[in-house]
């Protein structure tokens, strides 16, 4: 897990951003690079959140689609970021100083939960619908 939050604090604050949701008069809306950074953080908090709720085999299989919802929002948050260029040197060492302590904290607590939902029954069902946020992605 440690591998994985030094590439997400690198690859966020290195590649920038651009989201892929809101649209206004057909023009895609660009986020800044702190909306791209506390839009990771968001997710790692809403699947952390998630994840607090699987407790048996039920409500592994109850939490399966809200984990998908947010990895699929994940990877479209990622494929978006990596079409741009990094932010400019100050605009990272912002980000890294205001950032990093948030995102080194939620994914503590996102790491404890994936542990603890492993030996849940369907626990590692659910947990396949992150694989895809948990892995670092291929260069």
């Amino acid at each position: 897990m440690r591998t994985f939050l030094t590439a997400v604090v690198g690859w966020a604050l290195v590649t920038g951003a651009r989201a892929v949701g809101e649209e206004k008069k057909g023009e895609e809306k660009k986020l800044t690079h702190d909306a791209v950074v506390r839009n990771m953080l968001d997710a790692i908090e809403s699947i952390t959140r998630t994840l607090t709720t699987v407790t048996d085999q039920e409500s592994a299989a109850a939490a399966k689609g809200e984990l998908a919802k947010i990895a699929k929002e994940w990877l479209a948050l990622r494929a978006a970021a990596e079409k741009l260029p990094p932010p400019p040197r100050e605009e990272k060492d912002r980000l890294e100083k205001e950032y990093k302590g948030k995102i080194e904290a939620a994914q503590l607590k996102l790491a404890a939960e994936v542990a603890r939902v492993r030996n849940v029954p369907g626990g590692l069902e659910a947990l396949q619908e992150i694989r895809s946020v948990l892995t670092r992605p291929k260069s």
